[in-house]
């Protein structure tokens, strides 16, 4: 009863206790939830016409100068002297538009990042990742709600998508919605046991429930897992939360 009730004290606070920001190539804060980076969203569909050389944005960009054209990202500026948009092309084929989204994003662009990501989705309904980033870009800026949306429109084109279901648990956990967000987190798991940042998730998700054997069992694995895959920084923030939990019991 000891034991439940320590871990209880600190668990059963609000998940901003637990709650992580967004984990991303740009790097980590202490104590987050496992949410997917960009560069984890998963793979690019690159088009055959697609330029192999990736082009990096420039940072002075504007949301309102890119524009999608079918397969390409243009860049478009008005001209001060006749008032007429002059376009030019930046990158062409979807993997490199993603591509380009994903680097404004990572360079803190997030207006024009949300710009590519909303046109991409108008000319490619059928592909989940510009929804799913979408839903990344809309979470980082506060909107959770608005992101839950975009992650249940990723899920509904592909239902085996692990890490829009491993995203939209989190943006549930964020609003309160627990269990919810554990549902999301076991689908995401048996679409793929051996992914960690979901057994993160549900890792702490037991312990927020008081259920400490499992929530213990969960995070040792996914540590299993990070330190397999050399993803280091995420092993040793698993095994941070795992010596908190052990000093608490006692």
């Amino acid at each position: 009863m000891k034991l439940k009730n320590s871990v209880n004290q600190k668990l059963n606070q609000p998940l901003i206790w637990m709650a992580f920001s967004i984990i991303a190539g740009w790097g980590a804060s202490t104590l987050m939830l496992a949410q997917p980076s960009f560069a984890q969203a998963d793979s690019l569909r690159i088009q055959p016409g697609a330029s192999p050389r990736r082009i990096q944005p420039g940072a002075s960009a504007a949301a309102g100068d890119y524009e999608v054209k079918e397969e390409k990202l243009q860049r478009c500026v008005v001209n001060a002297t006749d008032n007429k948009k002059n376009c030019t092309d930046v990158v062409s084929g979807y993997g490199q538009i993603v591509s380009y989204g994903t680097d404004l994003y990572t360079q803190g662009n997030m207006a024009a990042a949300e710009t590519i990501f909303r046109q991409l989705i108008t000319s490619f309904p059928k592909e989940p990742t510009p929804y799913l980033r979408l839903g990344i870009i809309l979470e980082r800026q506060g909107r959770g709600e608005d992101a839950i949306a975009e992650y249940r429109k990723a899920i509904e084109i592909n239902p085996k998508h692990a890490v829009a279901r491993n995203s939209l648990g989190v943006a549930l956990a964020k609003q309160g919605q627990l269990p919810e967000a554990i549902e999301q987190w076991n689908e995401a798991l048996k679409i793929n046991a051996e992914y960690p940042d979901a057994l993160t998730n549900l890792g702490l998700a037991f312990l927020q429930q008081g259920n400490k054997d499992e929530g213990v069992a969960n995070l040792r694995k996914a540590r299993e897992l990070f330190i397999k895959r050399k993803e280091f920084p995420k092993a040793k923030q698993v095994e941070q939360i795992l010596q908190q939990v052990d000093s608490r019991a006692t």
